[in-house]
């Protein structure tokens, strides 16, 4: 084998050299490692494309935005708190009187309160459109909204 000429080497001798003759399990194989890659990527695809859907169209997503834009509502952002040592320790009249200045000023509007007391919405005379458990460090507590009509 020393003419200087390249070798190739038969199918009995072993694997060829000419890409066109790879055996089936190798192309199996090449190919259960696209699919692999490609079922990883649809699987991501989809839950990009579920993120998206929700963003979009879910509660505060983006199509709330532009129905808010379009219908000339405002946003703003509204933080009162009874000073210490005020009213009954429960806030008093400072949560009714709150709630009705609400309900004549901002209708449309909503509103989110962070209180300890579960009895708040009863007391303020509003209905909760949601609930949300949360923890000031060690005190449980509750994110109420409130949509204003």
């Amino acid at each position: 084998m020393s003419s200087g000429r390249a070798s190739f080497r038969s199918h009995e001798e072993g694997t060829p050299r000419n890409p066109a003759f790879v055996s089936s399990s190798a192309r199996r194989r090449a190919w259960r490692k696209k699919a692999r890659w490609i079922s990883v990527f649809l699987y991501v695809l989809l839950i990009l494309l579920n993120f998206a859907v929700l963003s979009l169209f879910g509660p505060g997503g983006l199509a709330d935005d532009i129905a808010r834009i379009f219908s000339g509502a405002r946003e703003t952002a509204q933080v009162a708190a009874p000073a210490a040592g005020e009213g009954e320790g429960d806030g008093g009249e400072f949560f009714p009187q709150l709630a009705s200045h609400w309900k004549k000023n901002y209708p449309g509007w909503t509103a989110w309160v962070l209180t300890p007391d579960l009895k708040l919405p009863k007391r303020m005379r509003l209905k909760e459109s949601r609930r949300v458990p949360m923890w000031n460090g060690p005190i449980e507590c509750r994110l109420f909204r409130f949509d204003m009509v």
